[in-house]
């Protein structure tokens, strides 16, 4: 039997309910075999304009997500990664199914009564059927790429879409066969999906750049949209610097058409850098301030906030004990306060030109901002980056998104109808209220016969959850209107990691401890290491600029660690981190090292290899350059890490920097301990001049085959 759970917020964040996992037979109403035509539930992919009392969700992301609900509604499906399985869960008495998949499950969408499922570490896309029984068998598999991430279907269903995140492409599949349709290229690694309001329309949202990607599969056309640009929030002392942002999750259509995309903006300036001799001097850093990253957007300027550019007058250091990404000293409202802020961007392409609206998500967690301004520092504030949205109308109100924040242990509901205006920085303000949830929810689907209930997917907690949103959005209203936010649980099989490295990532993940973080400032390890890797940022620290390192695959092969190389072991880092930048009070050594655990436990970026035998020959000519003695690159990037743990002074930087691996290096841009290199070529051409290694004799063509064998790292 299902649990329902009625409990404050602050005893929502640390409760989950237990159900009865006695066996029981997966259902649907009416069971959907392979070939049958789908029951009509009023879903509003088949029929935009159904609604409901309770709650009609909108949106056209077909049912993609990390979870989705079968055509009856009564069983839902996620991928579980951590298993390698996709798993079917009863509504109705939470009994699941298993099927092995392997190969990461990530993404699944329901294609008639087929589900369909991405394999990221696998680099496959499988398609499985259900027959009366509610047996599950794989009935179709292609190889598609290097890590396919998202995957939506066609309005018709003929055929669905995949993000290639480390491939930079899309490809389209027939939804039956899976043989492919159709592949575009998408630099900058695109990750989310979804499908525009006419449902031939595919937006993509970059992670490596700052831009959402509009593609017309039937003519090949592509629009890029770059997000917004956001002013520091002490404009006045420095009116020339942008805060940096990327997206951080599942986007989805209003009913209007206007695309909702999850993202995070951060300031990167950490104090003041220059010459303590010549205060009022140039800041020390050659970071790029500009690029459209060789995007022809037809002659507009991306300005795409990727690079740091130069700020004459610098804010002085941040003091009050905030922590390097902690809150200011200063008391700002939610909606602005600390280094990180949550942000829903909405793309006015049902009402409006298309221009993007960037809404600030920071709010208080039992409070609606909807109140009077004194309430707006009442409760915990949640502040973390978004992950997911569904957007519908309750009881309440008509146009309502939620969204979930799963390193804060919170949903946020938000009315699209009512501005708010609040001192947010620059940021747009809408009516808002925040609920518990719990920990770790990254991924929202609606139920198709919109019984006014949400159902999410918890892979650090291992549960599956039910959401009444008409409990939420009353708030919106009543503060005291609202008792939770979750009302159903459904635990799922033990995860068969091991339980230092689940310890590891629940804590890594995490910006709601304070042992880990500071209160309210929204930053947990995942926030910089997106995904375990690295968010593309460049920070500004006392003595140099440093850009996030990428953390993927055996961190400790390649001690010491961090940019000056003066970290012996992980745990170490862990310490100085959490302690010293997230301003948390400290974990233990017992903690510190089950982090170490986790970091050392994220597997490797999967690279493309080649697929031809000319690009075989293009890798194997690349890699006996990379050896050659006068161009010196394995001199520093030898052995299976690619890294020689020493410390080397190279012309240009301020002081010596530790030799970075070269594992993963194509899916980790930007480049050196700056981020001043954009792109794995710019990197290959400062080296013409000798100052690391020495590319200056290489003909372009050479440096072509060396790049392309560095991409296969």
């Amino acid at each position: 039997m299902r649990t329902r759970v009625a409990v404050p917020f602050v005893l929502a964040l640390s409760m989950c309910s237990k159900v009865d996992t006695t066996p029981d037979p997966i259902q649907d109403d009416p069971v959907v075999k392979p070939g049958d035509d789908l029951p009509d539930h009023g879903d509003p992919v088949d029929d935009p304009t159904v609604t409901d009392p309770a709650l009609a969700l909108a949106g056209t992301r077909s049912a993609s997500g990390g979870i989705v609900a079968a055509p009856g509604g009564l069983t839902m499906f996620y991928a579980d990664s951590d298993n390698g399985d996709l798993v079917a869960v009863s509504r109705t008495g939470g009994a699941e199914r298993r099927l092995a998949l392997g190969g990461e499950p990530t993404r699944v969408v329901r294609v008639g009564p087929s589900i369909l499922v991405t394999l990221r570490a696998a680099g496959e896309v499988v398609r499985v059927d259900i027959d009366d029984d509610g047996e599950m068998a794989v009935v179709a598999r292609r190889a598609v790429g290097a890590e396919p991430f998202d995957i939506v279907a066609a309005r018709d269903q003929s055929m669905v879409f995949v993000s290639l995140s480390q491939e930079d492409a899309i490809v389209a599949l027939d939804g039956a066969d899976l043989s492919e349709l159709g592949r575009w290229t998408a630099p900058g690694e695109p990750k989310w999906l979804t499908l525009g309001a006419d449902g031939d329309t595919v937006f993509a949202a970059m992670t490596r750049r700052p831009l959402v990607l509009e593609l017309h599969p039937s003519t090949g056309d592509q629009t890029w949209h770059p997000l917004p640009t956001v002013k520091r929030f002490q404009s006045a002392r420095c009116p020339d610097r942008d805060l940096l942002m990327r997206t951080t999750g599942d986007m989805t259509m209003t009913p209007d058409g206007d695309l909702l995309v999850p993202a995070l903006y951060a300031d990167t300036e950490l104090v003041d850098n220059r010459d303590p001799s010549d205060p009022n001097g140039p800041q020390d850093t050659d970071i790029p301030d500009d690029t459209d990253f060789g995007i022809d957007d037809s002659g507009g300027d991306n300005d795409t906030g990727m690079g740091v550019p130069h700020c004459p007058e610098q804010d002085p250091p941040r003091g009050g004990g905030g922590g390097a990404y902690g809150r200011p000293a200063d008391p700002i409202a939610p909606g602005n306060a600390g280094r990180f802020t949550p942000v829903m961007l909405r793309f006015h392409f049902g009402t409006g030109d298309g221009e993007a609206e960037p809404i600030t998500l920071g709010t208080s967690l039992g409070s609606s901002p909807f109140n009077p301004a004194g309430n707006l520092n009442a409760g915990v504030i949640v502040r973390s980056y978004p992950s997911s949205i569904v957007v519908g109308h309750t009881n309440h109100a008509d146009n309502v998104a939620f969204i979930t924040m799963p390193s804060s242990s919170a949903l946020v509901a938000v009315d699209l109808d009512r501005p708010v205006q609040e001192d947010a920085g620059g940021f747009a303000t809408y009516a808002r209220v925040a609920a518990a949830a719990p920990f770790g929810v990254s991924t929202l689907a609606k139920v198709p016969n919109n019984d006014g209930r949400l159902i999410g997917w918890s892979l650090i907690e291992r549960q599956s959850v039910e959401i009444t949103v008409n409990d939420i959005s009353a708030g919106l209203f009543d503060p005291s209107l609202v008792g939770y936010a979750f009302d159903v649980t459904f635990p799922a099989a033990p995860s068969v990691l091991p339980e230092a490295v689940q310890r590891g990532r629940r804590l890594f993940y995490a910006s709601d401890l304070p042992s880990m973080a500071q209160p309210s400032s929204g930053v947990s390890c995942e926030t910089c290491h997106a995904d375990g890797r690295n968010d593309g940022f460049t920070w500004l620290f006392e003595d140099f600029p440093r850009n996030t390192p990428n953390l993927a695959g055996v961190v400790s092969q390649t001690l010491p660690i961090t940019w000056t190389g003066e970290v012996a072991t992980i745990v170490d880092e862990v310490h100085a981190t959490n302690t010293t930048r997230m301003n948390g009070t400290g974990v233990t050594d017992a903690e510190a090292n089950d982090i170490a655990a986790y970091v050392d436990f994220t597997r490797a970026i999967v690279r493309p290899q080649p697929t031809t035998t000319e690009a075989q020959a293009a890798v194997d000519r690349g890699e006996a350059l990379f050896r050659r003695a006068d161009v010196g690159c394995a001199t520093c990037h030898g052995g299976a890490a690619f890294a020689d743990g020493n410390e080397w002074q190279v012309v240009g930087f301020r002081r010596e920097t530790n030799t970075p691996s070269l594992r993963g290096i194509g899916g980790s841009a930007p480049y050196f301990h700056d981020g001043s290199a954009l792109t794995l070529r710019a990197v290959l051409d400062r080296a013409r001049d000798g100052s690391m290694g020495n590319t200056g004799a290489l003909s372009d063509a050479e440096l072509d085959d060396l790049e392309a064998y560095l991409r296969t790292l």
